[in-house]
């Protein structure tokens, strides 16, 4: 008889083991997924910016000594909590024959929005929030001395947006288009 029942304690405890095994495994396979959820979760929570560029312009005033820079951009936040832009920027890479490349930043500049002649997409002024899932649509406007442009050779135009968080995304237009007088 005691035989029997060491038999039997030893079968239970097998089973008792072989059912701490499987509820470990459910366990563990539960955890995994949560922490999946939770990363997921994390990811929208991170400031993200996209910007898409629209179209890209620039002319010269009357008396030909500045050029304005005109950007249509839409911005959106794929991010879960609401960003802000609080910094726009147009960096200018240039350079001159036989010179290394330099850069010029030139800053946004709501108050250039009187040169524009036709009616004009909202101008975005500095500091303007987006929501999060939301886009915003707007222009951009810098100005430019026509004497610093003269007798070099631009390289590339990068717009840079910094958000609340002192991150940056940047936008580059490839090509940037000139508004004759009568267009304007």
């Amino acid at each position: 008889m005691p035989n029997n029942l060491t038999i039997v304690i030893s079968i239970c405890s097998v089973l008792a083991a072989w059912v701490a095994v499987i509820i470990a495994m459910c366990s563990h396979r539960t955890t995994k997924k949560s922490l999946l959820i939770a990363e997921e979760h994390a990811k929208g929570r991170c400031p993200l910016l996209v910007p898409y560029l629209i179209k890209s312009s620039f002319m010269t005033t009357d008396d030909k000594s500045k050029r304005i820079y005109v950007f249509s951009v839409s911005l959106t936040n794929r991010s879960d909590l609401d960003n802000s832009i609080v910094n726009i920027q147009l960096l200018v890479k240039y350079h001159k024959p036989s010179q290394p490349e330099a850069s010029l930043v030139l800053p946004h500049n709501i108050n250039l929005k009187n040169l524009l002649t036709n009616e004009p997409n909202k101008v975005l002024q500095e500091p303007f929030k987006i929501h999060a899932h939301d886009s915003i649509v707007g222009e951009l406007l810098f100005e430019c001395d026509s004497t610093l442009l003269d007798a070099i050779i631009i390289d590339s135009y990068n717009i840079v947006f910094i958000d609340s968080n002192g991150l940056t995304c940047q936008l580059q237009p490839i090509m940037v288009t000139e508004i004759i007088h009568e267009e304007r």
